[in-house]
């Protein structure tokens, strides 16, 4: 079975094409080239997507100004301007895509609790626990997720164990996608079972959704965690990062 492929890029795209009215969130399409850019200290949705021409990391680079990112290519992409232009890599991301019209989800084991992070308490609290996580300032994090939450309409997870806040996840669904994000466990919840109830949420609501397929992008943590669940690798890119000269002095602001 052939897998469909660049199911995250298109699932970033229309996130971006509600952020985009957004100030500072903006898209760069042509040529085959997509480059998206979030106006966040921390902006987690910097990905470029095309031919590494002179030309077109010229462009993108424009499109920057400040902001670092990160280029993804296809294994058959070529990446020698890129290297050459002071980017760093390659590191392998595999894209992962789970089918789920017949798929059977499983319950929540009986210490997690999951809910839709909706008031501002709860918020706040899904903040909390993603920025120790991933080790960001909650406010950058903040800056970064309230407007793909509250204008792109990505759905936040908390979910609890023995009724502390211990794991997030957030879900985008459109276009017969839905893309899974901000997968986290605190480091003493951790072997808990927890980013499963995490990923399991976003699930579900696909799945309420008559979503056909998810994806996410995966870690090398959570790569064994997807495959135990079901996800496939429909293909492998490479990222190469690029640091901005004027953020070197602050790693916080990475992607």
């Amino acid at each position: 079975m052939n897998l469909p492929k660049d199911l995250q890029k298109k699932n970033f795209y229309d996130i971006m094409l509600k952020m985009k009215p957004t100030s500072g969130w903006e898209i760069l399409a042509k040529n085959n080239l997509l480059a998206l850019k979030a106006g966040a200290k921390i902006p987690l949705i910097n990905f470029v997507w095309g031919d590494a021409t002179l030309e077109n990391i010229e462009a993108i680079k424009k499109f920057y100004v400040h902001h670092s990112f990160i280029w993804l290519l296809t294994l058959e992409q070529n990446d020698m301007h890129l290297l050459n232009a002071g980017f760093k890599g390659p590191d392998q991301s595999p894209e992962m895509v789970l089918c789920l019209d017949n798929y059977e989800i499983e319950g929540y084991l009986s210490d997690i609790k999951v809910i839709i992070a909706e008031s501002d308490e709860q918020l706040n609290q899904w903040t909390q626990v993603a920025s120790e996580a991933f080790e960001k300032a909650p406010a950058d994090l903040k800056e970064f997720f309230e407007p793909l939450i509250k204008v792109g309409g990505a759905k936040p997870f908390l979910i609890y164990y023995k009724n502390m806040p211990a794991a997030t996840s957030l879900v985008y669904c459109n276009n017969n996608i839905a893309g899974i994000y901000a997968v986290s466990a605190l480091e003493k919840f951790r072997r808990k079972g927890l980013g499963k109830a995490a990923t399991l949420a976003c699930i579900r609501e696909a799945k309420n959704r008559n979503i056909s397929n998810a994806v996410l992008y995966a870690s090398p943590m959570g790569k064994f965690l997807y495959e135990s669940m079901g996800f496939k690798i429909s293909q492998t890119l490479n990222e190469y990062f690029f640091m901005n000269q004027k953020e070197k002095a602050n790693p916080d602001i990475n992607p």
